[in-house]
């Protein structure tokens, strides 16, 4: 639910963005926007590894859940500053103009860009299958990896950024390639 109700924003928000941008200049749009993106993510990870690192160790078993010294507080201080963040994207968002009119939206039916595809085909339907495994899989076990790799391999909080940091680095890095 976490990762649908992020992504479905996309859709409408590229459209929009199609319309303003003209093609000849949206690839390297939202390629340099694919690279800043990148870069805050990187730049934000750190940040919050930092917080994360000055807050202090995990409290002992028994201790204090919440302390302001302790993790809690730290992942309090990087929540808060996320939605305070995400605040702000909604304001400019409500500032961009666009006027009202009637928008092409496609008729309701069949998507046309589906019927090239044999949805009765045992190749489509096993594609189907093994991404929808292959990331269910991944979803259900993200969570543990990261308390994983904290706990049981007593990773600090910037060696975890490091690990978590290398993919999307990578795809900053290699973008316009």
């Amino acid at each position: 639910a976490y990762t649908v109700s992020g992504v479905m924003a996309n859709p409408p928000w590229a459209t929009l963005m199609g319309e303003y941008i003209p093609a000849s200049k949206r690839g390297e749009f939202f390629g340099f926007r694919s690279r800043m993106v990148g870069l805050i993510y990187f730049t934000a990870s750190f940040a919050a590894s930092a917080v994360l690192a000055v807050s202090g160790p995990a409290p002992a078993a028994g201790g204090a859940a919440f302390s302001a010294n302790g993790p809690l507080g730290g992942f309090v201080i990087i929540f808060a500053l996320a939605g305070l963040f995400r605040l702000g994207s909604a304001y400019y968002i409500t500032r961009m103009y666009e006027p009202r009119t009637r928008f092409h939206l496609p008729a309701a039916g069949r998507v046309p860009f589906l019927s090239i595809f044999d949805i009765s085909g045992a190749r489509l339907r096993g594609l189907f299958l093994s991404t929808f495994l292959l990331l269910g899989a991944t979803f259900l076990t993200a969570p543990y990896f990261s308390v994983y790799v904290l706990k049981e391999l007593r990773y600090g909080y910037l060696e975890y950024t490091f690990l978590m940091t290398i993919g999307p680095l990578m795809t900053s890095l290699f973008m316009k390639r």
